[in-house]
């Protein structure tokens, strides 16, 4: 009974509010959304937040990670969970990528852990694992290392909301995972985002940070983890609209490959994962990637970086030798994806690019 009241808040029985700002913005309709995506992702628990970031930050505290602890992050990615990670006072640390699916790298990981354990520093507090581009993350593996170190495993699907690992749904595996319904996520309307939780306890301790933010200064009064209720709603209508928007998708991402395919490189999925495409990214054979751009826009393409780079924050470097991302930094190409793309319109974008390379279909 506390616990759901934790949870929840005093309008846990059913419609009955209090008459507190709080209240007004995690209202029925706010948990409405929070059981839809729990039951749409196949996760136990689900707590809507404003923001990834804010996700991140409460994600860690929920976890334990408490100011100065060290988290590691992947080397190559948007800069969502190093900011999280700032937000909850933590410092971040990095580990390399692998250089085919630009995500996390297990055997990097291992290394990072083992030498920082043979060095006298001890095991960081947490690892926060990016889906990237679309496509999700080695979990399984990354969990099991984290198990054996007794690190914690959370994992940003800001990217990759919707995509599929064994036939799963990413934000089912693990203990936290954080999405975003904003900036680099599938979709790019709605803002708002989510933490989905795999016990109970967490969902509640969760829950009772986002409403007692501001008096435990978890973070500036300027960021308040709730989600605003116009976020709310295009969610639930996003939500009903996801399978559709992913086929128009897919189809378009499968056009590319078979015109591209040898041509340039593209992010190899793991083994049983499915991607959702939010950015369709190739890595081009060299540095070029400026000429290449300007070529693109010169004949029409919108083309562009993606939401992704290099992590390099100055006084936070773990020292290691992060040769994959560094290489893929320079290299990676975003190329535009949407659902309603035709054939014609990729192939043109094909073309183009390979002319721009000084190749041909």
């Amino acid at each position: 009974m506390e616990k759901l009241k934790l949870l929840y808040g005093e309008a846990w029985r059913g419609r009955e509010f209090d008459d507190s700002p709080t209240e007004l913005v995690l209202g029925e309709e706010t948990r409405r959304l929070e059981r839809s995506l729990a039951s749409w992702v196949g996760a136990e628990h689900c707590v809507a937040v404003s923001d990834p970031v804010s996700g991140i930050a409460l994600a860690l505290k929920a976890a334990g990670v408490n100011s100065g602890d060290r988290v590691i992050c992947p080397a190559l990615g948007c800069a969502l969970p190093v900011q999280g990670v700032l937000l909850a006072g933590g410092i971040p640390l990095f580990a390399d990528v692998n250089p085919d699916t630009y995500t996390l790298d297990p055997f990097q990981l291992e290394y990072t852990l083992d030498k920082m354990r043979g060095e006298g520093e001890g095991v960081p507090s947490a690892l926060i694992a990016s889906d990237l581009f679309g496509g999700p993350c080695q979990l399984i593996e990354l969990e099991q290392i984290c198990e054996s170190h007794g690190v914690t495993l959370i994992e940003d699907m800001s990217e990759a909301f919707g995509a599929e690992y064994l036939g799963r749904k990413v934000g089912s595996f693990v203990r936290f995972s954080v999405a975003s319904f904003a900036t680099n996520s599938l979709w790019d309307e709605p803002g708002g985002g989510a933490i989905f939780c795999r016990d109970e306890e967490d969902a509640v301790r969760v829950a009772a940070l986002r409403r007692q933010c501001r008096e435990q200064s978890l973070q500036p009064r300027s960021r308040i983890p709730y989600m605003r209720s116009a976020d709310v709603t295009l969610t639930h209508a996003r939500l009903e609209s996801f399978e559709q928007e992913q086929a128009g998708r897919q189809k378009a991402a499968l056009r590319y490959h078979a015109n591209l395919e040898g041509k340039v490189q593209f992010q190899q999925l793991i083994e049983g994962g499915e991607s959702v495409h939010s950015q369709l990214v190739v890595t081009l054979p060299d540095q070029r990637r400026g000429e290449v751009i300007q070529r693109l826009i010169g004949m029409g393409i919108p083309c562009n970086l993606p939401h992704c780079g290099i992590q390099t924050l100055s006084g936070y470097d773990s020292g290691e030798l992060l040769a994959n991302a560094s290489i893929l930094a320079g290299r990676l190409l975003c190329l535009p994806i949407y659902s309603h793309l035709n054939v014609k319109v990729v192939d043109f974008v094909c073309e183009g690019l390979l002319e721009a390379l000084g190749q041909r279909i």
